[in-house]
């Protein structure tokens, strides 16, 4: 079912494909093991970014803008 971004909740899962707009900070879930993002707008790096649904390791854990598990609204998907 489709939805409009301002009706998702907490917990709703969102299906994404190559050139899809990102409708809000999302945690991946799941995810081909060629999937990028570009998120430019937010991070200022010119390239598109690996995106995976592996948790992050590491002590103390990284910042939440250096997670790859992690898509931020209004970046959009390039592959995957």
């Amino acid at each position: 079912e489709k939805l409009p971004a301002e009706d998702l909740l907490p917990g709703d899962v969102v299906v994404l494909e190559a050139g899809h707009r990102v409708p809000a900070d999302l945690r991946v879930l799941d995810c081909t093991d060629s999937a990028l993002a570009e998120s430019s707008a937010i991070t200022g790096e010119s390239l598109a970014e690996k995106r995976t649904s592996n948790a992050m390791d590491g002590t103390p854990p990284p910042s939440i803008m250096d997670a790859t598990n992690v898509l931020w609204s209004g970046t959009s998907i390039v592959q995957g």
